[in-house]
């Protein structure tokens, strides 16, 4: 039997992985060339294919329930590897927008 909280959680994730999608697909399309929104974009998509790894299961072991077999899969292995990579470049990309306005008006003159 399917419990509420699990159902809820589920349409949450999935709500949010809409969102995240839709959100970096509007940051290229506005961005008009100006590089710290396409930067925003590209963290916005890697988050949300990140965050897919391991909201995905989630949401198919809410909807369908779960066995040893789905417990035992190396979906769960290659999650956490991206959860990783996902943080080294977020910090990367909050690094570069520190930086970039730096360099954009620097070499201006």
């Amino acid at each position: 039997m399917k419990k509420i909280p699990d159902l809820m959680e589920a349409i949450f994730d999935a709500c949010y992985l809409i969102f995240d999608l839709i959100a970096g697909i509007l940051f290229f399309v506005y961005s008009k060339g100006n590089p710290l929104f396409i930067l925003y974009g590209v963290l916005t998509l890697t988050l949300c294919g990140g965050d897919a790894f391991h909201l995905v299961p989630r949401i198919k072991r809410a909807l369908y329930g779960t066995n040893d077999k789905i417990k035992k899969t190396a979906w769960n292995w290659i999650a956490g590897i991206f959860n990783h990579y996902d943080r080294i470049l977020y910090n990367f990309i909050v690094y570069l927008e520190i930086n970039i306005p730096n360099i954009t008006s620097s070499t201006l003159g």
